[in-house]
């Protein structure tokens, strides 16, 4: 894997990443890339955070191997107090823990454009992968227990979300768009950088996509540009973009394209 990472200008965001490029799940059924480290709650820091609740929850699934599927959540201040707001649903790599994305920089984007931090941690079951019965295919199960788990923190909010934004990398990345296929008349957009396999779209849907993968991530680089000529061909909106050097890792500029990617749109949304 590519080390494309300054450390000192990345060092905001290094668990994140860190655990981001440790995450992979590989296009074939027989063979996903397994987590060659575990996923580490991120240490508590003296840096002052934004205001806001974060929190730890558990919903009860289906499915035998996230039968307690843990999750974490982020609501700025502001939120608690408005009760207009958004939903960011971050899905991790394979294995990984939502809770690397309640830290600084995720809460302070949050806080910034009036969104809640929603992020599951899924586990993976090679058998169900092999059944297509894993949480990358949410028809399955895992996209009504995303939706129950809005559902709590719309609750604990006492309002209801204006939308969700969906982020994900390799495996994350996977239930990022295919979530959107499955739920599209809930989404607003979707930010997903290497999935390991690709659903295409049956048909037009009022999503907003952006993909990415690197140029050195071979059999993800085929998947991703498939999908982008399907959306294109059903007028479905579209960025697509390679980055030359990057294997499947995530570079800062992918994350940096997709908050400004998320943050166009939700400029837009405010101010119609």
């Amino acid at each position: 894997m590519n080390e494309l990472m300054n450390s000192k200008l990345f060092l905001s965001i290094s668990l994140v990443v860190g655990i981001l490029l440790a995450n992979s799940c590989g296009g074939s059924p027989k063979n996903p890339v397994q987590n060659p480290t575990q996923n580490p709650t991120p240490s508590s820091t003296s840096v002052e955070t934004p205001s806001g609740e974060t929190g730890r929850g558990v919903m009860l699934t289906a499915d035998a191997t996230n039968r307690e599927l843990e999750y974490f959540y982020y609501i700025p201040t502001s939120v608690a107090t408005s009760k207009k707001y958004q939903i960011l649903l971050c899905v991790p790599g394979l294995n990984g823990s939502g809770a690397v994305f309640i830290q600084r920089e995720w809460m302070e984007f949050a806080n910034k454009n009036g969104l809640v931090i929603v992020s599951p941690s899924f586990r993976f079951n090679q058998k169900d992968w092999e059944n297509k019965r894993s949480y990358q295919f949410p028809e399955v199960w895992s996209g009504n227990a995303i939706m129950k788990i809005v559902d709590e923190v719309n609750r604990k909010i006492g309002s209801k979300d204006r939308g969700l934004y969906l982020f994900g990398h390799s495996a994350g990345a996977q239930v990022a768009h295919r979530f959107a296929l499955f739920k599209p008349e809930r989404c607003v957009a979707v930010a997903a950088h290497a999935p390991g396999g690709c659903t295409h779209p049956s048909r037009y849907i009022p999503v907003r996509f952006l993909m990415t993968v690197g140029e050195d991530d071979h059999d993800r680089r085929w998947k991703t540009k498939e999908f982008s000529q399907r959306c294109q061909e059903l007028g479905i909106s579209i960025v697509y973009k390679e980055y030359p050097g990057v294997g499947h890792g995530l570079t800062r500029e992918q994350l940096e394209l997709s908050k400004g990617f998320f943050e166009e749109i939700i400029s837009k949304r405010l101010n119609r």
